[in-house]
């Protein structure tokens, strides 16, 4: 299939080149006049004997790109399953072929703030959609996060299914509402129990409680006592629990069935041509056949022609073994190895690549077991006035930044193309990266800041949780661009973003992957940087 990105004033299109089939004219008829939630919008147009299919893409990235940076959780996975499930059925209500659905994920396109697939049909496609749906479950296999247990459970048990010979969709939903179902808890289900029990233990458990409070009364020096006691051992009770809380994540870890991801690379080998065994052959030939020649001729007999001379004999093979060794030799000399690139499959252990147990103190959060008592409880009331102002700081800083979560993207006109807002807002960096050597220098450098490329893939955008250097600016798309490193060259590439990236004032279509150089210029819409090296 030819691809290609198109826009206009108002919309980004990914237009694909295909041919005018007959018997696909009322599934283009039915995108074009009915508009099917989960589809993208379709408008084809015909030129020079090929058909055009537009298909809309504003405000909508890929799946292939949306995953580089952020995991599949639990609820996010079966959101997509499901939606994708649901819009597969709802089609063949209206009489549409399923195998002309293309799963793959550059052709699945996710909503940035809902998370809501829209999947791509395509007239004449014809490719299993089961066999489709395989590929990508197992490409979600691999951006699932291995510390969610529910997703790697869900994820594995749906590969399972689509691993059948002979399985279908509704499996996959049967095992989505059996998830579902494990999570509702029995009260919400409609197990109640009778309300004379019901009654019966309210009115026990006011009972008790009366009680205990008469006896807390007047045992309130005994219990104030033991409390000092319990004090002395709240150290080392805390770092037990710690240790006990690290043991029983790995063994949780452990017992989560990980499928082997699949790593598809290409891999440079040096291999002799196939003309240096061809000459082989014909070295070897060539001796066979001499001294064949040579016991038919006579050659090896005596003057006499009655028996064969030996002398003769081991003075003819020396020199065919010498003659042969050396033009062996030569045809299977080092140097005339050629290079190949061939493909390579390789599976690896999510758990090999995953951080040492030590870190899981670090990056892991757990509530604290009933009955654990935590050092933090130890004079709460000299930090609550401190834990109060820093929740109100960060109330009124998360409301700020939501404003441009959630804002679209506005846009440029001609003119302001080529300048700079005077009222730009600066932009802002996310937290917990390392500075390294590249960096991208404003242009503007009162109203913007510099951007130090941390890791590779980098994305840049103004949605602050899924990108790695949140510029604030309303020109600029909630995903913008994003800079990738193969070996020693550097690339830039536009994700869809409503008024273009610039590499040397030169508008990069969109996915379209350009390498930059030290010293090139990149603008974001009318945002310029400079591409240098960062020597701090």
């Amino acid at each position: 299939m030819e691809v290609e990105y198109k826009k206009d004033l108002r919309n980004n299109y990914m237009v694909i080149k295909g041919e005018d089939y007959e018997e696909e004219r009322y599934s283009i008829k039915m995108m074009e006049y009915q508009s099917l939630q989960g589809l993208l919008a379709l408008n084809h147009k015909c030129l020079d004997n090929r058909v055009l299919y537009y298909y809309d893409i504003t405000a909508k990235q890929s799946m292939f790109h949306y995953f580089d940076k952020t995991v599949l959780s639990y609820e996010r996975l079966k959101k997509i399953i499901s939606r994708i499930l649901s819009v597969i059925d709802e089609v063949y209500n209206y009489l549409l072929n399923e195998d002309n659905f293309i799963l793959q994920p550059d052709y699945i396109y996710l909503d940035v703030t809902t998370d809501e697939p829209y999947l791509c049909y395509y007239p004449g496609y014809q490719k299993n959609i089961k066999e489709q749906m395989n590929g990508l479950i197992e490409f979600l296999m691999n951006k699932v996060d291995y510390h969610d247990k529910e997703a790697v459970l869900l994820v594995y048990q749906l590969y399972s299914v689509s691993r059948e010979e002979h399985f279908t969709f509704e499996q996959l939903h049967n095992l989505l509402n059996k998830q579902i179902e494990e999570m509702v808890p029995d009260n919400v289900k409609g197990k109640r129990e009778p309300a004379s029990t019901r009654k019966y233990e309210k009115t026990e458990e006011e009972y008790f409680t009366q009680r205990n409070e008469k006896q807390e009364e007047k045992s309130e020096t005994t219990v104030l006592q033991k409390n000092k006691v319990k004090r002395k051992g709240i150290l080392q009770q805390a770092n037990t629990i710690q240790s006990k809380r690290t043991i029983n994540r790995i063994k949780a870890k452990s017992d989560i069935p990980v499928m082997l991801e699949r790593i598809e690379d290409e891999v440079e080998i040096n291999t002799y041509p196939p003309a240096t065994y061809l000459y082989t052959v014909l070295c070897l030939t060539g001796g066979v056949m001499i001294v064949i020649a040579a016991l038919t001729s006579g050659i090896l007999y005596n003057q006499f022609g009655n028996r064969m001379d030996y002398t003769k004999v081991c003075a003819l093979l020396l020199i065919l073994i010498c003659t042969e060794g050396y033009f062996l030799k030569k045809i299977w000399d080092k140097k005339n190895k050629q290079a190949r690139i061939t493909p390579r499959k390789s599976y690896i252990n999510p758990r090999e690549d995953q951080e040492d147990p030590s870190s899981l103190h670090r990056d892991e959060k757990d509530e604290p077991e009933e009955g654990d008592i935590l050092p933090e409880q130890v004079d709460v009331h000299e930090q609550a006035g401190l834990r109060a102002s820093v929740f109100l700081r960060n109330t009124t800083q998360s409301q700020q930044e939501e404003s441009y979560d959630s804002n679209p993207t506005c846009f440029l006109n001609e003119e302001a193309i080529n300048c700079i807002s005077e009222d730009a807002l600066s932009p802002c960096i996310n937290e917990n990266k390392e500075q390294k050597e590249f960096m991208l220098k404003p242009v503007d450098e009162i109203n913007y800041s510099t951007i130090s490329i941390t890791d590779f893939p980098f994305f840049i955008g103004k949605l602050k949780k899924n990108v790695d250097y949140c510029l604030k600016n309303d020109v600029v798309s909630r995903y913008h661009a994003k800079i990738t490193k193969e070996q020693d060259q550097f690339y830039i590439t536009d994700l869809n973003s409503t008024n273009g990236t610039y590499v040397n004032q030169e508008i990069l279509q969109s996915y379209q992957k350009k390498e930059i150089q030290l010293g090139d210029e990149v603008a974001f819409a009318n945002i310029r940087y400079i591409f240098l090296y960062d020597l701090c």
